[in-house]
């Protein structure tokens, strides 16, 4: 009775294990989404005096730290455990404000703004009863356009600068599969070393609520 009940056991695992593995081998395939949350800039007001010191102004700057980040991606899942992605991302506009002592005084506000296209590779872990969960982690790259506008009131002259770099992107986050077809997701992104002298130039986080949708 004894090895009955064992083989029965094992059976039944099997089968629930084959019964996981084939729903998970159904979200193979084509998916694309759009994603809304919350950036967080890492560059701080020395990288705006830098890059304002680049124009031959003196400054001293402070800068908001959170913006509003969205986007839109697309990809594919070639089995339940990886798969490859990218779109477009916009990681906000950080405002600032500069207080100028040379070669005059003045005040120069403005904006840091990032925005570009990402590709990345996704490694994924199923887990649950119905393996309708799954946690992630991306590597990739953003090839991003970095913005500083700048406006004073004219006692120095501020010019806007822009600068196009590519970065390494990391990333990990939570999927939840609602339906066979809709999935939502918690993700945070950091990009680094965005930007440049020019404009400014440092780390960038995300934190993005995503939704998905596969074509199947």
């Amino acid at each position: 009775m004894n090895r009955k009940a064992i083989v029965i056991t094992v059976a039944t695992l099997l089968g629930a294990g084959g019964l996981a593995s084939a729903q998970a081998a159904g979200n193979e395939g084509w998916y694309g989404g759009l994603d809304l949350g919350r950036s967080n800039q890492r560059l701080g007001g020395g990288q705006i005096d830098s890059a304002l010191g680049q124009q031959g102004l003196t400054t001293s700057s402070s800068m908001d730290e959170h913006a509003t980040a969205w986007g839109l991606f697309a990809g594919y899942q070639f089995n339940p455990y990886f798969a490859v992605e990218g779109g477009y991302v916009n990681l906000g506009k950080f405002d600032y404000s500069s207080t100028a002592s040379a070669p005059a005084a003045d005040t120069v506000t403005g904006h840091f703004g990032v925005q570009g296209v990402d590709a990345a590779a996704v490694g994924l872990v199923p887990f649950g009863a119905r393996q309708q969960w799954a946690a992630y982690g991306k590597a990739g790259l953003l090839y991003a356009k970095s913005t500083l506008d700048a406006s004073s009131s004219g006692a120095v002259a501020a010019s806007d600068a822009d600068h196009w770099s590519t970065s390494p992107l990391l990333g990990a986050g939570i999927n939840y599969d609602l339906t066979r077809n809709v999935a939502l997701r918690a993700e945070y992104d950091r990009y680094f070393k965005v930007g440049d002298a020019t404009v400014g130039k440092g780390d960038i986080d995300a934190v993005t609520a995503r939704v998905a949708y596969r074509f199947q």
